[in-house]
């Protein structure tokens, strides 16, 4: 059972006094769902503090896109959210990229459809040109096709929706509208690239030439590549008039934000070859935004030109930005984690986090099987989302803050152009970006003609680094920081206990005066000091993947966390004592429901379990979608013909269950019958639910008392779902501060004392400070956790499985060290 705030959280209370979490799940719509499951998904996620969604057609929609049927559900979306005071945001396509309209557009003419200028070389050293089309992909710098696109599916909502848009309906979501489109060569040409119509005279009227002519020039001596600066300039200025200016227009003509992201803006060769000019792109929208679905965390694996290039153009529109976050998981994915990714977003001025995918239910994974992270009640964290929504809320409200900013970066728009059609990105960039952000430097993008007034201003030469206001060029960003230090010293940064400049955080200064510090990676920062010119340093503790914020006159928020770090710990004398002298059998275990353990189909389709004690009440839960399987149980049919309630919401309804039988002592054949290979990682063929743990590859009771370690160590491995343990402890008396300190793994954890609830974590530090009227006493001590749903989908390893492993991001650790990992601690201060 759940206790505390968790339960609290299901059962819907609301703080009426919060402003609105800037969390939307991107809500991918499947199967063909009606009016129950619109409001149930839309209550469940206000229950939780999250009053945003937005409404996602994506693989796995039964529902005909665009239809009467289609309209229908987004109406009671929209009727559901009106009346529980949410907003709905429209993604205008189906699946990615935007403006073809599930394919519509570019059927109807060839104008409408994506085309490539194909050159190729000829015997005799001359060249051949045609345009080569790319039929069912729609050509997004085509005026006349995203009219076309706008009248089937904006109009089509405006027609529908009308009554909703400005208040429930507050904006438009396009995803990627210049995307790289697979085009099928009988023989491949020497050069390819965008076509758009009218090409060429534009060519001509911006530089006096033939662009075939210069074309040409550059395939016979690539020094002449000056075509590709002029040509992905006017690719971008195309692109920008004929997709999001018009689609813009209207949104602004309705009253509504218009959001979304492009492809590609962390590698400068291909973002220029799909949109011709980033920034100019990105700030067609009224809202700019980004996507970063790989989670990328450390100082080196950071996107840090998709940041910067978001940043930019939220500055320049100035009413905030979205990011696209989390799809690719994997599907543990811990709320430090969440959190650190929000907080990064929030430190480029973005204020609005969509929570990608939030899924209906699993169905979509049939065509998309590389990847699934639902932040959706499948997680049985799902509760956690009050915590990480009153954080998102702290977060963007340092997004919107001005930002003490004295260098600019000039977005080498013209190299990088021409260095593009060789496949190859701008050597200084992201280097550039990510080298001032060790230094703890904060930049703005600009644009290679934009005026500027900071102090330095960085572009590129070549092989070296220009700062323009002094005209010096570098060779090396060594000598770069070097001289700007020189010139403007540091009035705030961040030290270590060592009094050496930090490289693991990133910082921000604002111009109010309050600063912000994210940890980059995954390591504790201890015996930080937040250094101001010639005023005292700030001393402050910085939790793994942690944020420390200051206001400018005092602690804010995560200040002086002294228990981040033993050794820290000690060194200042905190005392620090386990709750229970002895670990063996401390603690009584209670599951929040049954166990699964999913069953392996080799390539025989043949699956096999032990059994040690026997499983009184098992069921065989059997995948009823998109067609029936059926399974024999040592040779004899299995029957499952209950629905299935044992696995997680979003699964159930694709699965059916045997009725509860006794699974006897001893070894089980499990065979497919029929319906197919188990060959999709996230949607098993089968599973065994019951009140059982597995060690060892067999089937064991369930442990009812515990000493602190993984839950895989009990059998649990494949568990999804919350776990409840509960001891009598005696609490210490003391004067001071007295806490209680967990380690989970980073699970999401309550603990309630004495029937008292003391509160939640969802990451470091792991703390509870015990109050004062239960110092003295004996008292139960309640800790709860609750794992992802990723145990339940079990080891993506396992060599028995035939599913394909070629994942965007490795699924979960199948034996993570999580649950209650290590005895809990009284620690003991005198503050």
């Amino acid at each position: 059972m759940l206790t505390g705030l968790l339960a609290m959280a299901l059962n819907g209370a609301v703080r009426a006094e919060a402003p609105p979490a800037p969390l939307i799940p991107m809500g991918a719509i499947t199967g063909r769902p009606d009016e129950n499951t619109v409001r149930e998904t839309l209550e469940a996620y206000k229950s939780v503090g999250i009053d945003q969604y937005l409404i996602y057609p994506r693989s796995g929609l039964e529902t005909e896109y665009m239809s009467e049927e289609w309209l229908q559900l987004c109406e009671w979306f929209c009727k559901h959210a009106q009346r529980l005071n949410m907003k709905i945001w429209l993604y205008d396509e189906y699946n990615w990229p935007s403006g073809s309209c599930k394919g519509r557009v570019p059927k109807e003419r060839p104008g409408y459809v994506y085309r490539e200028f194909a050159v190729s070389r000829k015997a005799d050293g001359t060249f051949s040109w045609r345009v080569q089309a790319a039929p069912g992909w729609v050509d997004s710098k085509s005026v006349n096709a995203i009219k076309r696109f706008i009248e089937l599916t904006h109009d089509r909502y405006e027609k529908r929706l009308k009554p909703y848009f400005g208040n429930t309906v507050v904006g438009i979501f396009s995803d990627e509208p210049a995307y790289h489109v697979p085009i099928k060569f009988a023989a491949m040409p020497t050069l390819r690239f965008a076509y758009y119509d009218g090409a060429e005279v534009v060519y001509k009227q911006r530089v006096g030439r033939d662009l075939r002519q210069d074309v040409e020039a550059y395939l016979a001596d690539n020094s002449k590549d000056e075509v590709w600066a002029v040509y992905a300039d006017l690719l971008g200025q195309r692109l920008r008039a004929a997709f999001f200016d018009q689609i813009r227009t209207w949104c602004d003509r309705q009253g509504l934000l218009y959001t979304g992201h492009l492809l590609a803006e962390d590698a400068t060769a291909k973002g220029i070859r799909y949109n011709g000019n980033v920034l100019n792109a990105l700030k067609g929208f009224s809202l700019p935004g980004m996507d970063e679905i790989g989670t990328r965390l450390s100082t080196n694996d950071i996107e840090w030109a998709t940041f910067a290039a978001a940043q930019h153009a939220i500055g320049r529109r100035g009413k905030g930005g979205l990011a696209e976050l989390f799809a690719l998981g994997p599907a543990n994915m811990t709320h430090a984690t969440q959190r650190q990714m929000i907080w990064l977003s929030a430190m480029h001025k973005v204020d609005q986090y969509l929570l990608a995918v939030a899924p209906l239910d699993a169905r979509g994974n049939l065509e998309k099987g590389a990847y699934f992270n639902p932040l959706t009640r499948m997680q049985p964290w799902f509760p956690a989302f009050r915590v990480l929504a009153d954080e998102s809320r702290l977060a963007a409200s340092y997004a919107a803050k001005p930002v003490r900013c004295e260098v600019a970066v000039r977005y080498p728009q013209s190299e990088a152009a021409k260095m593009g059609m060789r496949d190859q990105n701008h050597p200084w960039l992201n280097g550039t970006l990510r080298r001032l952000a060790i230094e703890q430097i904060t930049v703005d993008l600009y644009e290679e003609d934009e005026a500027c007034d900071k102090p330095f201003v960085i572009s590129f030469q070549g092989k070296n680094i220009r700062e323009e206001r002094s005209g010096r060029a570098f060779e090396k960003l060594d000598a770069l920081v070097a001289f700007m230090r020189s010139q403007r010293p540091t009035e705030v940064w961040v030290e270590t206990a060592e009094g050496k400049m930090s490289d693991s955080v990133l910082l921000r200064h604002y111009q109010d005066n309050s600063v912000a510090v994210l940890a980059l990676g995954k390591q504790a920062q201890p015996g930080l000091r937040l250094m101001r010119r010639g005023k005292q340093p700030v001393l402050f503790n910085l939790p793994a993947q942690g944020v420390f914020v200051w206001d400018g006159q005092k602690p804010a928020h995560d200040i002086d966390r002294r228990l981040a770090d033993p050794a820290f710990v000690n060194k200042n004398g905190v005392r620090v004592k386990p709750i229970l002298e002895t670990g063996q059998d401390a603690f009584s275990l209670t599951l929040g429901n049954l166990n699964t353990h999913r069953l392996v189909f080799n390539s025989n389709g043949v699956a096999r379990l032990s059994v040690e004690h026997p499983v009184a009440e098992a069921r065989i839960v059997i995948r009823n979608f998109p067609k029936p399987y059926s399974l024999t149980l040592d040779g004899k049919p299995l029957i499952a013909d209950l629905p299935c309630d044992t696995l997680r919401q979003g699964l159930n309804g694709l699965y059916m269950q045997t009725v509860p039988f006794r699974l006897e002592k001893g070894g089980h054949a499990f065979s497919v019958n029929t319906g197919g290979r188990d060959n999709n990682y996230f949607l098993p063929v089968a599973f065994v639910t019951g009140a059982f743990a597995v060690k060892d590859s067999q089937a064991v009771t369930v442990p009812q008392k515990v000493a602190p370690t993984a839950l895989w160590r009990y059998g649990l491995a494949g568990y999804a779902g919350s776990l409840t343990y509960r001891a009598e402890v005696d609490v210490p008396r003391h004067a001071g501060d007295l806490l209680i300190r967990l380690k989970t793994g980073g699970l999401y954890t309550s603990v309630a004392l004495g029937g008292q609830l003391i509160g939640e974590r969802a990451w470091a530090p792991f703390e509870w400070r015990v109050p004062e009227s239960l110092r003295g006493g004996r008292h139960e001590l309640v800790i709860t956790v609750a794992t992802s749903v990723a145990p339940l989908f079990g080891d993506w390893k396992d060599p028995a499985g035939v599913w394909p492993k070629n994942f965007w991001v490795s699924p979960a650790d199948p034996r993570p060290d999580n649950g209650l990992i290590a005895m809990p601690e009284w620690v003991f201060t005198e503050r």
